[in-house]
């Protein structure tokens, strides 16, 4: 990563569903008030991120999200957590197809899966 990646901090550590994972990654990274709460969002929100067209401000191609406190979210919260995963996953693969590093920092590991929803 450069020194021009944008770096954001997520708090996963209340998280209990895919719910509160959803709207704690909407908050972080600014999605818009009409962000749908769901996967399909997530992604389409992602994308806007990647194609400059909404969310956070960034310095740069270059997006680093440390999701700290994930490892509890995934022990409560398997099946949504690997579902999230494999969505996160799937996205950074497409972003870096556009050229644009988008990687997640879930508790020391990147996301496993990847596949779709």
């Amino acid at each position: 990563m450069s020194a021009e990646t944008t770096r954001v901090d997520v708090d996963a550590s209340s998280w209990n569903d895919l719910d509160d994972a959803l709207a704690g990654i909407a908050r972080v990274l600014r999605f818009p008030d009409y962000f749908g709460g769901n996967l399909d969002a997530l992604v389409d929100c992602l994308r806007d991120i990647v194609d400059g067209e909404g969310g956070i401000d960034l310095r740069s191609r270059a997006l680093a999200v440390h999701v700290r406190g994930y490892r509890g979210f995934a022990a409560r919260s398997t099946g949504p957590a690997a579902r999230l995963e494999a969505v996160l996953a799937d996205a950074s693969s497409e972003a870096a197809a556009e050229g644009f590093a988008l990687t997640w920092d879930l508790d020391g590991r990147a996301p496993m899966g990847g596949g779709g929803q």
